[in-house]
């Protein structure tokens, strides 16, 4: 099953590529493939005489049109399409990065996707947001009808694409200062307890994931391990977090250095076949930033926004 990229320089390719391929075999609908037809969810579609689409065709039947191509009064506009939902859609950034017209590019910087040309010898770029929609019990994601897109257009195949249609704003993280500012002392009082306490337990957290997955219920806060997160309970961890008498205050403390662990940059020791952190107890500002954005997260005080 080979993966290559199939990248139309204008409309008329893309219309003579749908005629030259062979529909699949022993299939109601018109199926397509565009590259390998080993890949044959990913697919060439006609929609009509001006429009053409290279969709991605998912479990449940459903069918994204990912890259539209129109031809209107002389006018080709390419329309580009991100996933539905929060989560990585690897398969479709693949996809677009293997798909998209020839000069336009796909690019992942930092999990925020946008779409790229020249313009006059200029590299612009435009953000390319998520789409949004809800999960359908036995059916998937049902993604809303209007989703943002990115629209290129040019009126001649000699020319650059052009970036039209609607801008998006980069969502942001913001904290709420104010929401937080109560919390002070406590935040301040737990990440100095951690910090004295960082020899003893740094390499004594717990590895199991089922054993701190079930703690992390009782703490209140989301586990790391992406197959269990909706424990999230932002007064529970707070009143914990406020409480040093609290049984949980120690558990709360080995939870949090063993996500930080988690999250921290890791080497490989070719003599122990093992990866191996980087000691968390190295410099107290880069701890104290860490374990501050760690409480910024648990505790509800993070918003992700466009109104900035």
């Amino acid at each position: 099953m080979a993966m290559y990229d199939v990248k139309f320089k204008s409309f008329k390719e893309i219309e003579a590529y749908w005629r030259g391929v062979k529909p699949i075999r022993g299939r109601k609908e018109d199926v397509r493939p565009i590259a390998d037809r080993a890949r044959h969810w990913e697919r060439v579609n006609k929609l009509s005489n001006t429009c053409y689409s290279m969709s991605l065709s998912f479990w449940n039947g459903e069918i994204q049109n990912v890259i539209k191509w129109e031809l209107v009064s002389g006018v080709e506009t390419v329309t580009i399409a991100n996933g539905i939902g929060e989560w990585a859609h690897n398969s479709h950034y693949s996809f677009l990065d293997r798909f998209l017209p020839w000069n336009v590019f796909f690019r992942n910087r930092s999990g925020k996707h946008f779409i790229s040309t020249n313009q006059n010898g200029l590299a612009r770029e435009k953000f390319l947001p998520k789409g949004t929609g809800n999960w359908k019990a036995g059916r998937g994601y049902e993604y809303d009808e209007k989703q943002p897109v990115v629209k290129l257009t040019r009126t001649d195949t000699s020319h650059d694409w052009e970036f039209t249609g609607d801008d998006h704003t980069i969502p942001r993280a913001r904290v709420d200062k104010e929401a937080k500012k109560i919390h002070k002392k406590a935040i301040s009082d737990f990440c100095e307890w951690t910090w004295n306490m960082l020899p003893l337990l740094e390499d004594n957290t717990p590895t199991d994931w089922q054993e701190r997955r079930d703690k992390c219920s009782v703490l209140g806060i989301n586990a790391q391990h992406t197959s269990h997160r909706g424990t999230h309970d932002n007064k529970l961890f707070l009143s914990i977090l406020a409480t040093p008498d609290d049984p949980l205050y120690a558990d709360l403390a080995i939870e949090c250095i063993a996500q930080l662990k988690d999250t921290s940059q890791q080497v490989f020791d070719y003599e122990t076949r093992t990866w191996n952190h980087n000691k968390l107890r190295g410099d107290v500002k880069t701890f104290r930033r860490k374990l501050n954005t760690w409480v910024n997260k648990q505790g509800g005080f993070t918003n992700i926004t466009t109104d900035y």
